[in-house]
């Protein structure tokens, strides 16, 4: 069994952030960084709501632990790996 670490009590919202909670340091990079993170499928809205989860102090280190019970999945869950032919494991890279 896992122990969960001692983070304390939550963390209080960030001050004055509301207003900061924007796109315009997005909108400010350079459009070889912009194009970079459009590339590798950047969200801007959910980054924008992580800002203003961060900014509320929902969103900390204690808030990112898994609550519960952490259990194997079920025999019948689990799949071989595809062979190393190149088709199969182009497709399992595609497919993640």
């Amino acid at each position: 069994m896992f122990s969960r670490p001692n983070l304390g009590k939550r963390p209080a919202p960030y001050r004055n952030l509301g207003e900061h909670v924007n796109n315009e340091n997005l909108l400010a990079l350079p459009e070889e960084a912009r194009n970079q993170l459009e590339n590798f499928g950047f969200d801007e809205e959910k980054f924008l709501r992580w800002q203003r989860r961060v900014a509320k102090g929902s969103l900390s280190n204690q808030s990112n632990y898994v609550s519960g019970t952490i259990e194997p999945p079920e025999g019948d869950a689990w799949q071989d790996c595809p062979s190393k032919s190149k088709e199969e494991m182009e497709e399992a890279n595609r497919v993640g």
